[in-house]
């Protein structure tokens, strides 16, 4: 790989093998030879005035203090915007922004805290999450039902009336919300059901549906 010496400004070659090993150690100068690395600095910092081999910065800090001043970046507040997490749009304000995350995206990604505002995207874009299997996904969301309707859990099958152990059945496949939703809606106890795993694979498949459950002699309505 090609390369531009420190000291005197000419281009050399070196390996990149070899080249990768230095950056590694911290070494973020190269010179084409040890008289070129022995020379003391004669060229002052443009920001700072500290001495440095570098043609105007001493520093990449230095170079964007004085960069940023002379070319700001100018934000236009009126055009609308598409979040990356729930794809709703928004609008840049003096209090928010974050130019590719809305505000309540933004906020609970920024803790790091899954509350029942949390937006479906944003869940699946989280580093815990990203990237996984669509099953995973769903897993996360599961586990977040089972901990805010800790209540239903309690109670019996409400189709068979089984009281050792149950399950918290989606009336509303979790797949169908769009991604702009909440956690809150889709575990929403209005959208959850008890039932034992036998009837909770029954009303998956559709063998039976909310309908049949007040006809069932044994069953519990709802």
């Amino acid at each position: 790989m090609e390369l531009v010496c420190f000291g005197c400004g000419t281009t050399f070659t070196r390996l990149s093998r070899e080249h990768n090993k230095r950056l590694a150690k911290g070494n973020h100068e190269w010179y084409c030879s040890n008289d070129c690395q022995k020379k003391e600095p004669t060229n002052r910092c443009v920001h700072c005035g500290t001495l440095t081999r570098n043609p105007k910065y001493c520093s990449s800090s230095c170079a964007a203090k004085v960069n940023g001043s002379l070319y700001p970046k100018r934000i236009n507040h009126r055009t609308p915007r598409f979040c990356r997490f729930c794809e709703s749009t928004f609008f840049l304000s003096k209090t928010h922004k974050s130019k590719n995350i809305c505000e309540s995206c933004y906020l609970a990604w920024k803790s790091g805290h899954v509350n029942r505002d949390t937006k479906i995207g944003a869940l699946l874009n989280s580093k815990s999450v990203k990237g996984k299997h669509p099953s995973w996904k769903a897993a996360n969301v599961r586990m977040l039902n089972r901990k805010w309707n800790c209540t239903l859990l309690e109670k019996p099958c409400a189709r068979c009336g089984y009281d050792l152990h149950v399950e918290l059945a989606h009336i509303k496949a979790i797949s169908s919300f769009p991604i702009s939703a909440t956690l809150g809606e889709v575990n929403d106890p209005d959208n959850v059901i008890q039932l034992c795993p036998n009837c909770h694979w029954e009303f998956d498949n559709g063998i039976f549906s909310l309908e049949d459950l007040p006809r069932i002699e044994l069953g519990l309505q709802v």
